[in-house]
């Protein structure tokens, strides 16, 4: 990837979507950064360059998903990174909306929806 590749971090405990995810957004031309938990996401976030954008799994073992989403949206520091929550839950999109979060997907999401919320969210930073 080149130096002015938008950054996002893939946020998600299944292995199988994080690899598939990461090869798709790099296929596309992404900068992409893997966490397999809430844990290593807040990590990540706070020790590397910090992502263009998050995709963001709700339910996880141990820190999950809206743990991470509010850690962020009260730091001063990590609050404007845009969050696209990524979930099969009934209820996503209504956790999405209390979390403020940019946007919510159902999974299984279509890649061009993904895609579509990639681009929407770091189009400056590419």
């Amino acid at each position: 990837m080149t130096s002015g590749s938008a950054r996002v971090m893939v946020v998600e405990d299944d292995a199988d979507i994080r690899e598939v995810l990461t090869l798709v957004l790099e296929a596309h031309g992404y900068d992409v950064t893997v966490a397999a938990d809430g844990e290593q996401a807040l990590a990540l976030i706070r020790t590397g360059p910090p992502p263009s954008l998050v995709l963001l799994d709700l339910t996880m073992p141990g820190i999950d998903g809206e743990e991470v989403a509010r850690t962020m949206r009260a730091d001063p520091g990590l609050g404007r990174i845009p969050i696209v929550v990524m979930s099969g839950r009934g209820d996503a999109a209504a956790r999405a909306q209390a979390l403020g979060v940019e946007a919510c997907l159902s999974k299984p999401a279509e890649v061009a929806d993904i895609l579509a919320q990639v681009r929407r969210f770091t189009a400056g930073d590419a």
